[in-house]
C-alpha cells in the first residue's frame, strides 16, 4: 500500500484481511482521500478509518448486504458505476456527515444489478443521484441540495423520506421518467415561517408522481412545487405543510392537469394552490386547518367532498382572500349546497370587512350585519338575542317606573309583572307605546319622556332582530 498526493488507491478485492490492513496502514495519519477501484466489496461492514476524510468507490461490486459508515465532517463520500450481487448484494450507508455526496451509476447496468441504497442517519450539504432506482432515506439532515436523477424502469419508482430534517434553504429536485410515488413520514423542517427561505421541493416537467403521501410531519417551511406536473393522488394526513403548489395551465384537454384522489385529513395547510386542477374524485378535507383560502379557480370540486367547518378557514384578510372565497361560494352554489356557500358568502364578506381600518371596520354596517346574523344566513343568533332583550329590557322599563330603588327593599312583583307585558309588547308589536300610552299615564313627566325614548330603542331593536332572522329563514328556504 501506498499514499501519493493524500490519496490510498486500492484495487484488490476488499475482504476482511484486506479491510484490516487498510485501518492498520491509516492509523495515526489525517486528511487521507481512500480510493476504491474495480474492486469485490466482501464486507458485511465497511467502518471508514477516522484519518480518512475523502471515500471512494469506483466500478465496485457488493457481493453480500453491506453497511458504510463513520465518515465524519469529510469532504466527499462518492459511490460510481457500482453495482450489487443479485439478490444477495446491496449497501447500507450510515453516519456519514460530509459535504458532497454522490452516487453515480451507469444506467447500461442490468436493472436486477443496480444499487438501492439504504441512506441512515447521514448530515448532507450536497447529495447527487444517478442511479436507477432511488434510495431510501432514514434520519438524514438535508442543508442545502439534493438532486436525484433516475433511469427508466417497469414499475414505479419509490422515494421515501422517513424521520429526515430539511434546513432552510434546502432544495430538492427529482428527475424521473418512470412514475414516483413520493412518500414522506416523520419528518420536519424548520420551525420558523419564511416563505423566502423555506425549504423546496421541485420537479421536471417530464416526471409523473403517482403519490404523494405525507404523514405525521412537521413541514409548515417546506413548500412542494408541483406547477404543471401530472399528479395522480394526494393523502396528507396528521401533518403541517408549508405550500402545495399543484397549479397548472388552463387546458382542459390535458390529462396532465388531473388529480384522481386527495384527501387531506388532520393536518394544517398553510397554501394550497389548485388553479386549473381538474379533481376526479370527492376530496376529504377534514379536521384540516387553511391559513389562507384554497386556491381553485379554474378547478372544481366534486360533489360529495367532505369541506371543514368555518372555524377551519383561519385566512380571512383582504379582497385576495375574498376573492378564493368566492370561487368556492361559485362551486357550491353550482351544486345547491347551501350551508357551505352560506358559509363561504360569510367568509368572502368578513375578508373584505378585514380589509378596513379598525375604526371603519366596527362603525360599519356590514360588522353589525356580521355579528348579528353572520350576513344573513344565520336566523338563530338574531333570535336569541331577540329573546334574551325581553328579560333585559323589563329590568329597564321596571327600574323607570320605580318611585323607590334600593336592594333593600322587597320586590314589587305588580311592577315587574307590568313591565314584562310592555317589554312583550314593544318586541312583538312595536311601536306599540306610541299608540297605546296607557302603562305610562301616571308619574312624572319625566318618566313618561324616557319610556317612551326605551320604547322606540326597544321597538327598532326588536323590528331589526326580526327582520334579520325573517331574512335569514327565507334565504334558507328559497335555496334548500
Amino acid at each position: 500500500m501506498k499514499i501519493s498526493n493524500n490519496e490510498l488507491f486500492i484495487n484488490d478485492d476488499v475482504t476482511d484481511d484486506v479491510y484490516e490492513k487498510i485501518k492498520s496502514f491509516l492509523y495515526g495519519l489525517d486528511d487521507i482521500k481512500l480510493t476504491i477501484k474495480d474492486s469485490s466489496i466482501c464486507l458485511d461492514e465497511f467502518e471508514i478509518p477516522d484519518a480518512v476524510s475523502s471515500f471512494k468507490l469506483d466500478g465496485c461490486s457488493f457481493k453480500t448486504q453491506t453497511k458504510i459508515s463513520n465518515l465524519n465532517y469529510g469532504r466527499s463520500f462518492s459511490i460510481r458505476n457500482c453495482k450489487k450481487k443479485f439478490f444477495t448484494g446491496n449497501v447500507t450507508i450510515q453516519n456519514i456527515h460530509c459535504t458532497e455526496f454522490n452516487i453515480v451509476e451507469n444506467y447500461g447496468h442490468d436493472p436486477f444489478d443496480s444499487l438501492s441504497p439504504f441512506i441512515e442517519d447521514c448530515t448532507i450539504d450536497y447529495l447527487t443521484c444517478n442511479i436507477a432506482q432511488p434510495p431510501f432515506f432514514t434520519r438524514v439532515n438535508f442543508k442545502k441540495k439534493l438532486k436525484i436523477n433516475s433511469a427508466e424502469t417497469d414499475g414505479d419508482h419509490q422515494l421515501v423520506f422517513k424521520e429526515c430534517k430539511f434546513h432552510r434553504n434546502s432544495e430538492i429536485f427529482i428527475n424521473s421518467p418512470s412514475p414516483v410515488v413520493l412518500t414522506i413520514q416523520n419528518c420536519s423542517s424548520s420551525d420558523e415561517i419564511d416563505n423566502y427561505n423555506s425549504a423546496f421541493f421541485n420537479a421536471s416537467n417530464i416526471v409523473i408522481v403517482k403519490s404523494l403521501f405525507i404523514s405525521n410531519s412537521n413541514l409548515k417551511n417546506f413548500t412542494f412545487s408541483f406547477f404543471s406536473i401530472e399528479l395522480k393522488e394526494v393523502e396528507i394526513e396528521n401533518s403541517d405543510i408549508g405550500v402545495l403548489e399543484l397549479s397548472t395551465i388552463d387546458d382542459n384537454s390535458n390529462k396532465k392537469n388531473t388529480i384522481y384522489n386527495m384527501r387531506i385529513t388532520d393536518s394544517c395547510v398553510q397554501k394550497l394552490n389548485l388553479k386549473n386542477r381538474e379533481l376526479i374524485h370527492e376530496i376529504d378535507f377534514s379536521n384540516t386547518y387553511f391559513h389562507t383560502p384554497p386556491i381553485i379557480h379554474g378547478s372544481n370540486i366534486p360533489e360529495g367532498s367532505i369541506i371543514p367547518d368555518r372555524k377551519y378557514f383561519i385566512g380571512k384578510n383582504g379582497v385576495n382572500d375574498a376573492s378564493r372565497y368566492r370561487a368556492l361560494r361559485f362551486i357550491m352554489e353550482s351544486q345547491r349546497n347551501r350551508d357551505l356557500e352560506g358559509m363561504f358568502f360569510s367568509l368572502e364578506q368578513e375578508s373584505l370587512l378585514n380589509s378596513k381600518t379598525k375604526t371603519k371596520k366596527y362603525l360599519s354596517v356590514s360588522y353589525l350585519y356580521y355579528i348579528l346574523s353572520d350576513y344573513g344566513t344565520n336566523y338563530r343568533t338574531p333570535l336569541f338575542i331577540l329573546l334574551t332583550s325581553i328579560p333585559l329590557f323589563t329590568i329597564i322599563y321596571s327600574m323607570v317606573n320605580s318611585t323607590t330603588l334600593s336592594i333593600n327593599l322587597p320586590l314589587d312583583w305588580k311592577l315587574i309583572t307590568q313591565s314584562f307585558i310592555m317589554a312583550l309588547k314593544q318586541t312583538f308589536l312595536p311601536f306599540d307605546l306610541l299608540r297605546n300610552n296607557n302603562m305610562v299615564s301616571d308619574g312624572a313627566p319625566g318618566t313618561h319622556i324616557a319610556l317612551i325614548l326605551i320604547s322606540l330603542v326597544n321597538s327598532i331593536f326588536s323590528v331589526s332582530l326580526l327582520a334579520l332572522s325573517g331574512l335569514a329563514l327565507r334565504w334558507k328556504f328559497k335555496r334548500g
